[in-house]
């Protein structure tokens, strides 16, 4: 049984016992002899007695079926707020796939796209060759732009684990976000160490070592 329905379930108690006192007390001595005469004295001390205890419990009836109705609208609030979060780590989530689905990785005339240029920059040292590495470390270009793109997505990927952490959804569901999440940040670092070795890029080597020690602040 749910908060809500426990004081919900409270007031009517509350209310069935109030009614129940001044049915039996309106029957019963010493308000009630059956006699059937008027007599304004006990009228006026039945009626102290009903709005006195009667009354009481009316109003903390009152109280209890006041406080189940903002309770009530507190939750629909805090899950309305956890529907639009989820909703906005969602879109984020589709922001960053478009966005590895638009990568790019052109040499000698082969072009690979989405997904597969970071699969291929990881493992550039095995699946390409000394000569295509020369071309690659000889062209600043190619390593510039490659090492650009692959950033913007890690960066998209932090706002993603940034506000997952920060949002008020419930705990199993940022943690299926953070693992839904993991294998592409890992990647993303795994190519960008990848290409800071063939680029001979110290800079970047860098910035990896510090992308892989935010592993802990930013994931579930």
């Amino acid at each position: 049984m749910s908060k809500i329905d426990t004081y919900k379930y409270c007031a009517r108690a509350l209310a069935i016992v109030g009614f129940c006192i001044i049915i039996i007390c309106a029957s019963t001595l010493p308000f009630n002899d059956w006699s059937w005469k008027s007599n304004a004295e006990l009228f006026s001390q039945y009626g102290n007695f009903i709005g006195g205890l009667v009354g009481s419990l009316f109003s903390l009836a009152g109280f209890f079926l006041l406080y189940e109705t903002l309770t009530a609208q507190r939750q629909a609030l805090e899950q309305e707020k956890h529907k639009n979060e989820t909703e906005i780590l969602l879109a984020l989530k589709k922001d960053f796939e478009n966005e590895l689905s638009c990568l790019t990785f052109t040499l000698n005339k082969s072009r690979v796209e989405g997904l597969n240029v970071l699969f291929l920059v990881r493992d550039i040292q095995e699946k390409i060759s000394e000569k295509d590495i020369e071309q690659i470390r000889s062209d600043s270009n190619i390593g510039k732009t490659t090492k650009f793109v692959i950033k913007h997505s890690y960066e998209s990927s932090v706002s993603f684990f940034k506000y997952n952490k920060s949002s008020r959804i419930p705990e199993d569901l940022k943690k299926m976000f953070s693992v839904s999440m993991e294998p592409y940040y890992n990647l993303i670092c795994d190519a960008l160490e990848s290409l800071s070795f063939v680029t001979d890029d110290d800079e970047l080597n860098q910035e990896i070592k510090r992308y892989k020690n935010n592993k802990n602040e930013l994931f579930i």
